[in-house]
């Protein structure tokens, strides 16, 4: 990563948009394409300074072949097709659960590269092993390609193929180039690792078909048909593999079937008839290329253009058992927890489609393996929640706090400091004098040690002196407070004029800055995050919020608005 490049792209970006580039503006933008920056703050911030006089400096002219450069560098970069001619491409998920992050990557690339040729997508359904299907999942894959935004041409069901499969079976053991083996699996293997045939090889085209029909009446495991192969072959993995074989688990949308096409078959047989001309996958099945390419050489097919990239490792993401063990177990609330890296996971926290897919395009489809970054995905979020998301207060565990003799006052803080055109949050509180007591919630965590002669500031508003303190069980329960005159922020707005008193302002500079919702007006609310629920509340401006509201709660971080009941349920994002 070359930090100095990335500063010097924003500033120029930033001088082209207002005439002078401005070192507070790249800050942000280097600071959100560039999460790990932060920390060395100081260091970075003088590098930008560096680079915004330097790119103030410069003539018109150099700035125009300085954003040349970058476009040509930044088409280079784009994902692309060889040969793009009528593209047909396909997103092949297995009905087994929702989709999560790495099956984004798929289905993303594809839809983009299909949008970008002007081709077509078909979604097709990969439900023809019983024991990885779950009747829920045909819907809840189509929602998580609707939530991304991904949109299909075509749909369809490899289980309303199984005639198609069975035509093409029956084609390749006329042809010699299948049979019917009745071998115990591991007496298989043995043979295909020493490149041995196995005994049933070399039976009769027309033996192996009467096999074929007979092993609908046949147990599991009791014979498959294997595709003949190069038995030298130097992978063992691609010497004679089965194509069909026999399952006895029930399908939920089919009844009396037993025998099932495998994989490389029925992808082969499928990626043929519907035309797909540039098949898109991880560089984990460049083995399944491999076999599949038999089966073109055999029935006489032009190959798609197979493109494999790179594996996206994913520490976090569960398999899609693991993950159903843990929401049966009560681990999880649902395919939605927080805790998981699903689409519907993503979504529920105020990850943004657009989001998701800047992150998978910036990975492309390089050969190399890479690693999913949980910050580099949140940084492509915040760009675009940044702007939008208004800031407010909430207070986990909340401790009352009473402030006496408060000057009359309102306080007006800005919805956004960065855009406060968008307005502001008016606290109007309520005195029935020209002075009054005003109740507030503080946290626990702030409340705890607090006691009585020490000053502590409500952060935005006003410095406050501890008078009283109510302990139970060794915790700070209620706080009485007096106030500090003359500590007031700027955002605060007398009714009377307050006198100065400027031993008082010296004796807080230093307090402690304390969260706070006023107690008038709170709302409950709760904060869901990954294996913990944050209970407090939160000021009464939220009240008008609207669910699927992303919003930045001070010193939290950015949360989506889930619910809203008898409280207000969020989902934790990322800070």
């Amino acid at each position: 990563m070359n930090l100095s490049k990335i500063i010097k792209k924003f500033a120029v970006q930033n001088r082209l948009k207002h005439g002078t580039a401005n070192e507070k503006a790249v800050i942000g933008k280097v600071l959100g394409s560039v999460p790990e920056a932060r920390k060395n703050i100081p260091e970075v911030m003088r590098e930008i300074g560096e680079v915004v006089f330097r790119v103030n400096s410069m003539q018109d002219e150099e700035l125009k072949n300085y954003e040349l450069v970058e476009t040509v560098k930044k088409e280079k970069s784009e994902i692309q097709l060889k040969n793009p001619k009528e593209v047909v491409m396909r997103f092949a998920p297995n009905p087994s659960g929702p989709l999560h992050i790495g099956h984004a990557r798929a289905a993303i690339l594809n839809n983009e590269l299909v949008k970008k040729y002007k081709g077509k997508l078909i979604l097709r359904v990969e439900d023809t092993d019983p024991k990885r299907v779950d009747a829920e999942a045909y819907g809840m894959i189509e929602d998580d390609l609707k939530l991304l935004g991904v949109v299909w041409h075509d749909k369809v069901l490899q289980s309303d193929r199984m005639e198609i499969y069975y035509k093409f079976c029956r084609k390749l053991i006329e042809q010699g180039n299948a049979y019917v083996c009745c071998c115990n699996e591991d007496e298989f293997k043995k043979l295909k690792l020493k490149s041995l045939p196995c005994p049933h090889r070399n039976t009769s085209p027309g033996k192996n078909l009467k096999l074929c029909d007979e092993m609908k009446s046949w147990a599991e495991g009791q014979g498959s048909v294997k595709l003949k192969t190069d038995l030298n072959h130097k992978n063992p993995a691609v010497r004679d593999f089965p194509i069909m074989r026999i399952v006895e688990k029930k399908h939920p949308k089919l009844q009396g079937c037993k025998i099932y096409p495998l994989m490389n078959f029925s992808v082969a047989v499928d990626d043929h008839l519907l035309g797909v001309t540039h098949v898109l996958r991880g560089k984990d099945h460049i083995i399944n290329t491999e076999r599949q390419r038999y089966i073109y050489k055999y029935l006489l097919w032009k190959e798609p253009e197979f493109i494999h990239y790179g594996l996206m490792k994913v520490k976090e993401v569960l398999s899609t058992s693991e993950m159903r063990k843990g929401i049966e177990a009560g681990k999880f609330r649902g395919w939605d927890d927080p805790a998981l890296w699903t689409i519907k996971a993503l979504i529920k926290k105020g990850i943004r489609a657009d989001a998701i897919k800047n992150y998978i395009i910036n990975l492309g489809m390089k050969e190399k393996d890479i690693e999913f970054s949980p910050e580099n995905l949140y940084a492509e979020n915040k760009k675009i929640v940044e702007p939008t998301a208004d800031r407010y207060y909430f207070v986990p565990e909340p401790i009352e706090l009473i402030v006496e003799n408060v000057p009359k006052l309102k306080l007006k803080i800005p919805l956004h400091k960065d855009f406060r055109e968008r307005g502001k949050r008016e606290f109007n509180f309520k005195f029935r004098e020209s002075y009054g007591n005003l109740n507030f919630y503080i946290s626990k965590e702030d409340a705890r040690g607090l006691k009585v002669g020490d000053c502590i500031r409500l952060m935005n508003f006003i410095g406050v002196r501890i008078t009283e303190v109510t302990v139970e069980n060794n915790e700070n329960k209620k706080l009485i407070s007096g106030y500090i005159r003359n500590s007031a922020g700027p955002m605060v707005e007398f009714v009377n004029e307050e006198k100065d008193t400027t031993e008082e302002r010296e004796h807080i500079a230093g307090a402690k800055k304390i969260q706070w919702v006023y107690a008038d007006g709170a709302v409950g609310a709760e904060i869901r995050t990954a294996g913990k629920t944050l209970e407090g509340v939160c000021e009464s401006a939220c009240g008008k919020l609207r669910v699927d509201d992303v919003i930045q709660f001070e010193r939290i971080g950015f949360c989506r608005l889930d619910e809203i009941n008898d409280k207000l349920i969020f989902c934790f994002g990322h800070r």
